[in-house]
């Protein structure tokens, strides 16, 4: 589908930034990520194309699948089997410790300001799990 609005890149991701918010309006999940998904790479690949505009939009649709695997991330829960959902919560917490670095390469005021925010609920969630005094034994 990347063909199909081609060039210029910002006008491409302009208007596939104005799909992906139909698409969000109609709850079509799937669509949706996958349209953020394409915003991203086009803006990666962009090269002397990109704008501070494509920049600021691909950001906001990478801070909204980055938020998701944060999300994945606090769902697994500390309960037996303990060892096999610990190294499940470390693997997640790795994917979103990337992502959520990524983000900063964007170099976008709000996203940063967000990721920092959201970095610090990452570790209070972390550090809250960490001495909750019902941990399971191992």
């Amino acid at each position: 589908m990347s063909a199909i609005f081609a060039q210029p890149i910002s006008i491409n991701i302009e208007t596939r930034n104005k799909i992906a918010e139909i698409l969000k309006k109609q709850h079509q999940q799937g669509e949706y990520h996958a349209e953020l998904k394409q915003i991203i790479a086009i803006d990666a690949s962009a090269g002397t194309e990109r704008t501070a505009r494509t920049r600021f939009l691909a950001s906001q649709a990478d801070l909204v699948l980055t938020e998701m695997d944060f999300e994945r991330f606090v769902a697994v829960e500390l309960v037996k089997p303990f060892k096999e959902n610990l190294r499940k919560k470390q693997s997640l917490m790795k994917i979103a410790t990337q992502k959520f670095s990524h983000l900063l390469e964007y170099e976008v005021a709000e996203v940063t300001a967000l990721q920092h925010f959201i970095w610090l609920k990452f570790t209070l969630i972390s550090a809250l799990l960490y001495w909750h005094p019902e941990r399971p034994k191992i």
